[in-house]
């Protein structure tokens, strides 16, 4: 008689609940056979537009899932989607929640890798990459964005994996998409296998950047109206690990300490910066000059930001939205030379920088030491800009700071910056806006922090229990 598997959906609950991953639980054994399916976890989300359990379940695209062993595919390009199936009949239906190929395949003799990524395709203006028109043994969809992986000669497993190849981050903060991959390795010999689904830890290979800011001191009102990443490296090459039967996969968890980037499951090595076009421009263009691989990040606050010092509390410069792109180290020489891709804070735009529009009034105080009004210090009216027009009263100019002289983007890791103005500092001149590029506005510096915290869980994910 074939072992019949119901998870506990009040346990799995109950692990959920201590743990920052969600998990989908799915029977493998829908028909009283062991025929191969999913049960996917995902790091919580921290923002909607996030991988999270919804979106899994709800996507009827599903997920792309690869299976390979003894030097060759196992299936290959499946789809996985979510079910609900009624199996058994009489007193024995039960309802069977999970996730589903299209085609049964039962286990076979020997170990399987099992690769996965969602989205499946890439949606049109939501991020692209190089597109794959067939392998020459599949033909791609639109959108497909995952290569094949390349076999060794001798056929003993992969030389050459899985790859994203020159991805490129949608420039619309909404439009961002969060990838996330999974990699296990099952051998059916193992006690349970054939009767458990498949845990897939699905892992975000991107970096998510959040900008926040705050001021002390109430001499001076600072209001912020947009912000903007400029020269950022926006095109990347993904690799996935090429081991065959390495134990090199996502189904470690961290311990302890839920902000620990150091053990980050989805190393930074797998991605590759692709280099600037044309070789050595390390500044944004247009025309016959753009630099294509090279990104500017604009946002626009729906309602400005006042900073005035009466609270300690940081404001939110990206309304509870956060960037979704390539991790990367800015400290290498990315391309040529002894290049760092960071701005040096010169009048040269050239190298990675934040800058943020905004204006800045300084308190008048009457003889009775009341506020009598606030005169415009930044941009000063009369002044002239880099393009030869004259600021006016009410306008608002560009401020910059150099936050990546020494910053790491790493997969999966979610990066805080906290801009802190002050009485006498307020950042530098942009180098795009003002002949002063680099130059302290106020003659002192503008302070920041960075905190770091990651999307990996606590706990394993959810266990199958068999009745």
């Amino acid at each position: 008689m074939f072992k019949k598997v119901l998870l506990s959906i009040t346990i799995a609950a109950a692990f959920t609940a201590c743990s920052k991953n969600e998990t989908i639980s799915t029977n493998s054994n829908p028909k009283g056979l062991s025929y191969i399916s999913f049960s996917p976890s995902v790091p919580k989300a921290t923002r909607g537009g996030i991988t999270n359990q919804e979106t899994l379940k709800e996507d009827p695209t599903g997920f792309y899932v690869v299976a390979y062993g003894d030097g060759a595919f196992y299936f290959n390009r499946q789809l996985a989607k979510y079910a609900e199936k009624q199996v058994g009949d009489g007193d024995e239906i039960q309802i069977r929640k999970g996730f589903f190929l299209n085609k049964n395949y039962s286990w076979p003799s020997y170990k399987l890798t099992f690769a996965a990524w969602y989205p499946a395709k890439l949606t049109p203006g939501h991020g692209s990459a190089e597109a794959y028109k067939s392998d020459g043994v599949t033909k791609f969809e639109t959108g497909e964005y995952v290569s094949q992986p390349q076999w060794h000669d001798s056929g003993s497993g992969v030389e050459a994996p899985h790859t994203i190849n020159k991805y490129v981050p949608a420039k619309e903060i909404a439009n961002q998409t969060d990838i996330v991959i999974a990699r296990t390795i099952k051998d059916p010999k193992e006690m349970g296998v054939k009767e458990a689904a498949v845990t897939l830890n699905f892992r975000h290979i991107l970096s998510q950047i959040s900008l926040k800011a705050k001021k002390s001191g109430e001499d001076l009102k600072v209001k912020i109206r947009s912000v903007a990443l400029r020269n950022i490296p926006s095109k990347g090459t993904f690799k996935f690990r090429a081991e065959d039967m390495t134990d090199y996969t996502t189904d470690g968890h961290i311990t302890g300490s839920t902000s620990n980037p150091e053990q980050s499951l989805i190393p930074l090595e797998n991605w590759t910066i692709n280099a600037p076009d044309p070789a050595g421009s390390l500044t944004y263009g247009d025309g016959d000059n753009h630099n294509v691989n090279l990104q500017r990040y604009d946002y626009t606050l729906n309602e400005e930001i006042e900073l005035d010092g009466t609270t300690a509390e940081a404001k939110d410069m990206l309304e509870g939205d956060q960037w979704l792109l390539i991790p990367q180290d800015f400290t290498h020489n990315y391309y040529y030379g002894n290049v760092n891709y960071f701005w040096q804070e010169t009048e040269s735009p050239q190298g990675a920088y934040l800058a943020f529009e905004m204006c800045v009034l300084r308190k008048k105080l009457n003889a009775d030491n009341e506020v009598e009004s606030w005169t415009q210090i930044f941009p000063e009216p009369g002044a002239t800009k880099k393009d030869g027009s004259i600021v006016a009263d009410g306008d608002f100019g560009w401020g910059a700071i150099g936050l990546f002289s020494n910053a790491v983007w790493k997969p999966g890791i979610h990066y805080t910056y906290t801009l802190c103005f002050t009485d006498n500092g307020v950042g530098k001149y942009d180098p795009e806006e003002w002949n002063e590029g680099g130059n302290d506005i106020l003659g002192n510096y503008i302070w920041f922090t960075v905190t770091v915290d990651d999307w990996i869980p606590t706990n394993p994910a959810d266990t199958d229990v068999k009745l």
